[in-house]
């Protein structure tokens, strides 16, 4: 984790059982979801979700009679008061952990593919191929794991009413995000979603760790140039970029 380019080339690197280490990811991850998740359960954001809904039924219901209207108005409070909050809530937690571990396994695909064209050779592991690269995408995800946790801590630490008069969950989301970025400290004006996403994740200190891994490791790893493997990770880092960017307009498209 602190000096990639020495230890993979050391038995003691894969050492540690690779499940031990996605445990490691899957516990940070959860423990970040689950203290976001008890901050967002507050009275505000079940008040934004309720007129946001209301919004809704009366988008999608307008010809609808005026008593399938309030059943749904009633469901849709049951389900924000009772065991659909508690639903929410667990997959709130549960959902940021399995994205996490697929996670590892998208980064471990694209490395495996562009060694391919750029000459890296990764030597086996006990006649195991490419398990020396599965390490590598552990280790450098877990800086991220560690990230959620980071974030998580500092939303526990955090008054909800400070939100301030918001009157959507959008605005409330914005009021309430938590960046670890460098950038923040210059609150630069809006730019376009890859652009924002580019830049302030590049200028993340935890990001900036997983990129050091994967880097000096990952030199290591494919017995690859240090340029060539800098470009991989860059190539790599603008696959999630324009993967985040189709995230986002799908869910501005089908999330209202």
């Amino acid at each position: 984790m602190t000096a990639p380019d020495r230890t993979f080339d050391r038995d003691r690197t894969v050492s540690i059982s690779r499940f031990a280490l996605f445990f490691m990811i899957i516990i940070l991850t959860l423990s970040g979801s689950y203290l976001s998740m008890r901050f967002h359960r507050n009275e505000t954001m079940q008040t934004l979700t309720m007129i946001e809904m209301e919004n809704r039924i009366q988008r999608m219901m307008a010809s609808a009679p005026e008593e399938a209207r309030e059943q749904a108005r009633a469901r849709i409070a049951e389900s924000t008061a009772g065991s659909g909050s508690l639903f929410q809530m667990i997959f709130g937690t549960f959902f940021p952990a399995l994205l996490r571990v697929l996670f590892v396994f998208e980064v471990w695909f694209l490395a495996i593919l562009l060694m391919q064209f750029m000459g890296g050779e990764e030597v086996p592991l006990h006649e195991k191929k490419h398990r020396r690269s599965l390490y590598l995408s552990l280790y450098a995800v877990v800086p991220l794991a560690v990230q959620d946790l980071v974030r998580g801590i500092v939303l526990s630490f955090k008054d909800p009413e400070k939100a301030g008069n918001v009157l959507t969950i959008a605005e409330y989301q914005e009021r309430t995000e938590i960046s670890l970025s460098l950038l923040e400290i210059f609150r630069l004006p809006a730019l376009p979603d890859f652009i924002d996403f580019m830049l302030y994740t590049v200028t993340n200190p935890f990001v900036l760790w997983s990129f050091a891994i994967a880097l000096f490791g990952g030199r290591s790893v494919f017995r690859i140039q240090t340029g060539k493997m800098a470009i991989a990770i860059a190539i790599v880092f603008a696959v999630i970029g324009l993967q985040n960017q189709f995230f986002n307009m799908f869910q501005g498209t089908f999330g209202g």
